[in-house]
């Protein structure tokens, strides 16, 4: 009795394990169910034998592609990323109204000088100014402010005899700029832009100054000479005129340090319309020297 059914069971073990002998569960039982014991991540046959094979260094071609490069959507998600990256900064938005408040070195020298006269060096001088410019449309603006600026410039006297004469005029004019500017959008990936400026400049005078250098031998009236170099300053308002109206052209570099604050570096370019000294004849006879106002400078400020 005992004999037939120990015969039957050894039967049907054996027929279970041939059963099992083709399934993956069967065959990596350990390590599966060591996996299920120790709480880790339930993870497919399928799964299992895919990274079986990534381990021991053979895969299949989908793994290969997935493994080795991004995807056709992610492919086009950086591509959209590092365009995006490349584009143009747009600029802060900006307001109506910008003040500026700038200081200008400015050199002066004459030109258009009658004769027997002629230039024969520069002055220099600092040019405060604060400006107000409005928004027209678009990048275009246009601007008024209020400057104190001094024209100026060095004139050479015929020689009287042994002695030599030169004079330095320095008008200086409370005026009223006028400007037209254009600016370009910030560069791309910075906060620097350009702008073009054109106007007027429209003066009156407030002072007018020169100083007389003679050099040689001095006579005096009394018979006695001086040799050396004499000195003299003086004014001369009666021969001057009050107005004076100048073109101006500027072309600079503007900075954005904040979204209202702008800092601003360039040069501008003056010239003269109205000759300063009236026309007219000195003691021994010659005409007075007349002359156009140059004046090229520095622009340095900040605006907000």
């Amino acid at each position: 009795m005992k004999s037939p059914v120990l015969s039957i069971f050894v039967l049907m073990c054996f027929s279970f394990v041939s059963a099992q002998s083709g399934n993956v569960r069967f065959i990596d039982s350990p390590s599966w169910i060591l996996a299920q014991e120790g709480g880790s991540d339930v993870r497919s046959p399928e799964t299992a034998v895919s990274e079986a094979r990534r381990q021991t260094g053979v895969t299949s071609q989908g793994d290969s592609d997935a493994g080795s490069s991004p995807r056709p959507a992610q492919k086009r998600q950086e591509s959209a990323g590092t365009q995006a990256s490349l584009r143009p900064v747009a600029p802060k938005k900006e307001g109506f109204f910008h003040v500026g408040v700038y200081v200008t070195p400015v050199i002066n020298w004459l030109s258009s000088l009658n004769k027997p006269y002629s230039r024969s060096g520069v002055t220099a001088c600092v040019t405060p100014t604060v400006m107000l410019d409005m928004r027209l449309f678009g990048r275009f603006y246009v601007g008024v402010g209020a400057a104190l600026n001094t024209f100026g410039g060095k004139v050479r006297y015929p020689d009287l005899g042994q002695v030599k004469h030169e004079r330095s005029y320095m008008f200086s004019y409370v005026e009223i700029p006028a400007r037209i500017k254009w600016q370009t959008r910030n560069f791309a990936g910075s906060k620097g832009s350009i702008f073009l400026s054109a106007g007027v400049n429209l003066g009156f005078g407030v002072s007018y100054k020169y100083k007389d250098i003679y050099d040689g031998p001095i006579p005096f009236a009394d018979g006695s000479t001086i040799e050396g170099v004499l000195k003299h300053k003086g004014r001369m308002k009666k021969d001057s005129r009050l107005v004076n109206l100048a073109g101006v052209a500027q072309v600079g570099y503007n900075y954005q340090i904040a979204p209202r604050v702008n800092l601003v570096m360039g040069v501008e370019y003056h010239y003269g319309f109205v000759r300063p000294v009236k026309k007219g004849k000195l003691v021994d006879g010659l005409g007075k020297p007349t002359y156009n106002n140059q004046q090229v400078g520095l622009v340095l400020g900040v605006m907000f």
